[in-house]
């Protein structure tokens, strides 16, 4: 699998968004990814190489060790020491499995229908050091002022703007998931804007490093599941042979 070093502007992107407030959920300045299924990845990853390949790889990420079969990898990035700075993994639905020569060309691009069945999983160095709740304090300027009640009676705050003539809104649910003590938030595109219908979010790994990841609107309701099996995915690379 081709490698790549994460691009100096990259890290100066992330620092910014990590500390830069209310940048975090603006919506001007929310990077557009190099990840054809909309991953939101806070680094410049390499070309998507997705393979079939099972074998086991192993990655040093913050003093972390992960081993991950070569099927959920699709692209990587390396800090300057050559540990892992990135990792982008597809993982398909219902079962979280890696990709298989039938679902190969669901996890490489969003256009064919088979891609609302993968989550886009992308392990980054580091924690997320923006909590639930100060995201939802940087939302609210963008946002309309009313809280609003979506679907599976999922709360949330809608940007300013509008989907006509190639328009884009955003809609930002927040929930509090069983036994965290923090809210999540999820960023999703209102019905009728442009580019994919993915919805995404970040979160911690509670080892030191974090990640993101990103479904298919029409899965909403699924937040919750999704997010903890994403989770359960990670942590079930580590000390793995």
């Amino acid at each position: 699998m081709s490698s790549g070093h994460m691009m100096p502007c990259a890290l100066r992107w992330r620092l910014s968004v990590l500390v830069g407030g209310a940048a975090l959920f603006a919506t001007a300045l929310w990077a557009e990814p190099p990840d054809p299924l909309g991953a939101v990845g806070r680094y410049q990853l390499p070309t998507p190489t997705p393979s079939t390949d099972t074998s086991p790889q192993t990655f040093v990420m913050n003093g972390q060790t992960y081993v991950i079969p070569r099927n959920y990898i699709v692209s990587l990035a390396k800090d300057d020491d050559g540990t892992a700075a990135a990792i982008s993994m597809r993982a398909v639905l219902p079962d979280f499995s890696g990709l298989t020569k039938e679902t190969m060309r669901c996890g490489v691009g969003y256009r064919d229908p088979c891609s609302a069945e993968v989550v886009v999983i992308g392990l980054t160095s580091g924690p997320f050091l923006t909590s639930g709740s100060q995201q939802l304090r940087n939302i609210k300027p963008i946002s309309h002022p009313d809280q609003r009640e979506g679907p599976c009676s999922l709360q949330y705050y809608e940007s300013h703007g509008s989907t006509d003539q190639g328009g884009t809104v955003f809609q930002f649910f927040f929930t509090k998931m069983p036994n965290q003590s923090d809210i999540s938030v999820l960023r999703c595109p209102k019905p009728g804007s442009s580019g994919a219908s993915r919805c995404n979010s970040y979160d911690d790994v509670g080892d030191g490093n974090s990640f993101y990841y990103n479904f298919e609107r029409n899965k909403l309701c699924q937040w919750g599941p999704i997010r903890s099996k994403s989770l359960a995915l990670i942590r079930s690379f580590k000390g793995r042979e």
